[in-house]
């Protein structure tokens, strides 16, 4: 049998790169805004000589709006599995080229502009402004969408001022209504609709963290009176391990992450955990496996600062808010979509450039088609899948994962195989499974729990 070679892909010619980088339809798309402006302006047909130099102004306006954009969003394009293929980010296309070509749509910009009528000759620098703004503010603000409109809207404003060298109302509104459409159109990545805050009040995390970075876990320095009893008497009895509550440490201790010196945890007379030792170093990946009932959600709570120790020391060397916590419950919200879901943690937990964050997961983790249904919708898997994204949101330094795999398909296992593999040099991994052969690569420590 002959051997079979693979040969590299070729690359387009360069002329259809340049014209997938600004996409030339957009372009023919945007030009029935400006000839719109040039036809009412004079009431009839403009000189073949005006629509010429208004269709090449357009033309070089907006190929060079598309290459900056390009240009200024690279990295952030590049990080994104669903933009990664796109000139820049792939290489098809190198940052001198595209910067070549945003100077050559700038020059035709301007020779076109030149030959319409005198008053563009100064108000051209607009638009260009609003070329370099638009990547920037759609970073920040869902109002990016209205700048964008107001960037489109000139277009017929300038083609009536092409031509008659005034700006009267008319002008004005029409060029409002385009900007209004086109706004409308919005982003289909993220719900537009948010919940208005009253000025006076701000975020939850922001009142916490008053100017000194986000708030730690903290606990009880000395045992607490006792509790009032339950009008009901239900589990009160359980109730009498708060006041056996030992401190839980913030502050680092040399190159570990975790530190539990003689470790337990009593729910009333039961007692789950008795005299835990662990030392987890910055980086490392610690494996906790036991029969079921053995306590290895309860120590991944503790660590998590979600359960406090009822006997020994715990230290944990970095806030809370950067640890990422995966349970059994998947903790997002069954009435809100995935990108719903998403978009709440990141602001709750200020992830900057939290779009492209959200976007990057989704398609990583084979939910991006399914971002607009609900989570009741969803099957455990899914769900499961999206319960990984919000534990990654936001990019803890410590990741808590109770059971990863529970619920996964094949698939779904395998991403998350290449997932922690890709972020095991980086972050810090506490995790428990029944299955440790499929850790083991990765492992560097492991704690055996018994019934």
């Amino acid at each position: 049998m002959a051997p079979v070679s693979a040969s590299a892909p070729t690359l387009a010619p360069l002329p259809a790169r340049f014209a997938r980088l600004v996409k030339v339809e957009h372009t023919v798309f945007a030009l029935p805004f400006a000839f719109v402006g040039a036809f009412l302006a004079v009431g009839g047909t403009p000189s073949a000589h005006d629509l010429l130099w208004i269709t090449l102004a357009m033309v070089g306006a907006r190929s060079l709006a598309m290459a900056l954009n390009r240009l200024i969003d690279a990295g952030i394009d590049a990080r994104n599995p669903r933009t990664a293929g796109r000139e820049l980010p792939s290489g098809q296309l190198t940052i001198a080229q595209v910067t070549v070509f945003c100077a050559a749509s700038l020059a035709l910009f301007l020779v076109a502009v030149w030959q319409l009528a005198p008053l563009t000759h100064v108000l051209w620098p607009i638009p260009v402004a609003g070329f370099v703004v638009y990547p920037y503010l759609k970073r920040w603000t869902w109002l990016c969408h209205l700048w964008l409109g107001a960037v489109d809207g000139l277009a017929p404003v300038g083609a009536w001022v092409a031509i008659t060298n005034h700006l009267p109302w008319q002008a004005w509104l029409l060029g409002a209504a385009v900007a209004l459409w086109v706004a409308g159109f919005g982003d289909d990545r993220l719900p537009r609709r948010r919940r208005p805050r009253s000025a006076g009040r701000r975020p939850l995390l922001a009142r916490c963290r008053r100017g000194r970075g986000v708030a730690g876990v903290r606990a009880l320095a000395r045992p607490p009176r006792r509790p009032p009893p339950s009008r009901r008497r239900v589990l009160h009895d359980e109730r009498r391990d708060q006041r056996r509550v030992r401190r839980v440490r913030g502050r680092r201790r040399g190159h570990l992450m975790i530190v539990a010196r003689q470790l337990g945890k009593r729910f009333g007379e039961k007692r789950v955990l008795r005299g835990i030792e662990l030392d987890l170093p910055h980086g490392g990946f610690a494996v906790v496996t036991g029969p079921n009932g053995s306590g290895k959600t309860t120590l991944l709570r503790l660590c998590a600062g979600l359960a406090l120790p009822s006997e020994g020391e715990l230290t944990v060397a970095v806030q809370r808010a950067q640890i990422g916590y995966l349970g059994h419950e998947p903790l997002v919200y069954r009435e809100l979509t995935a990108l719903e879901n998403l978009d709440l943690y990141g602001r709750l937990y200020k992830v900057p450039e939290r779009r492209e964050r959200i976007g990057m997961l989704l398609e990583r983790f084979g939910l991006w088609e399914v971002r607009h249904e609900r989570v009741v919708s969803y099957s455990r898997g899914m769900t499961q899948r999206l319960a990984l994204c919000r534990v990654l949101l936001h990019e803890p330094q410590l990741l808590v994962l109770d059971e990863p795999y529970s619920a996964l398909d094949e698939q779904g296992a395998e991403l998350l195989d290449g997932q922690l593999e890709e972020l095991r040099a980086e972050r810090t991994f506490l995790v428990s499974t029944h299955d440790p052969v499929r850790l083991e690569p990765l492992a560097t420590g492991r704690l055996a729990l018994a019934a």
